[in-house]
């Protein structure tokens, strides 16, 4: 069902250019989302908002206002009730300060990290501590994983995280290929990752073998692993216990009973 862009801007169908123009003002500036803080509100207020910009968009040019009273979409084809204006942009033109969200880099969690050890057999029978050395790529900390320290509104975007573009019947959003969606853009590379979000770093991690250990049981240390990029929380480092076969051959016959009654326990 075609929607009623008159009664969305409360003006009558033979409204002129200028009672248009008026009215689109007049209730964009009440729906405006920066004018309403509470979150259901606001949600209210975006849909609201649009809806009157989509109204707007279609009345205010002289040809789509033609199709839409002929036909009830603003392309002359009745199936079609898709307006082509962004109310973004629109609302710009009238000088409302229309701030959109940019896609904000997502957390990511940091590397996990999977160690091989091996261990004698009494070491697994009694428990040892192992000290462990691995290396794993980890979230900058000085740049907390953005790759920079400084940074600028993305001059291919104005800072939306996204660009429109215009085709015959529609508009198309996309992810501003500038900045990744964020909005903004390096201007002073981090020195410390040039740039590159992540660094290369050589842990020493001390592992408690408990006793009586399997062969093949993998102990799990949460968040020792990499640290996070973009601020998202460490990685594990999982460690994979292998319990070599002993060399018997020198054992007396009283040891290896008395080995045997360990292993039996």
């Amino acid at each position: 069902m075609a929607k009623d862009y008159y009664g969305i801007l409360g003006v009558a169908k033979e409204a002129s250019a200028g009672e248009i123009k008026t009215a689109y003002r007049a209730l964009a500036h009440e729906w405006h989302p920066d004018k309403h803080q509470e979150e259901e509100k606001q949600k209210e207020a975006e849909e609201k908002f649009k809806e009157i910009s989509e109204a707007y968009s279609v009345l205010a040019d002289e040809e789509q206002r033609k199709n839409y009273d002929a036909t009830g979409s603003p392309q002359g084809n009745p199936f079609n009730f898709a307006a082509t204006g962004d109310p973004f942009d629109i609302a710009s033109h009238f000088g409302f300060n229309v701030h959109r969200a940019p896609r904000q880099p997502m957390a990511k969690r940091g590397q996990t990290v999977r160690i091989g050890v091996q261990i004698s057999l009494m070491d697994s029978l009694f428990g040892t501590n192992l000290p462990i050395k691995y290396k794993t790529l980890s979230g900058c900390s000085n740049c907390k994983g953005h790759g920079g320290t400084d940074f600028e509104v993305c001059d291919a975007c104005n800072g939306r995280g996204i660009k429109i573009q215009h085709r015959p019947g529609m508009v198309m959003q996309q992810v501003c290929s500038n900045c990744g969606g964020a909005g903004k853009s390096i201007r002073t590379i981090c020195s410390q990752c040039n740039g590159q979000t992540y660094i290369e770093e050589e842990r020493t991690l001390g592992v408690v073998i408990p006793e009586g250990i399997s062969n093949g049981t993998t102990l799990r240390i949460v968040g020792k692993g990499g640290a996070g990029f973009n601020e998202g929380p460490p990685g594990d480092v999982f460690i994979e216990v292998q319990v070599q076969n002993p060399d018997l051959s020198g054992l007396s016959a009283e040891e290896k009973g008395t080995l045997k009654e360990l292993l039996s326990k």
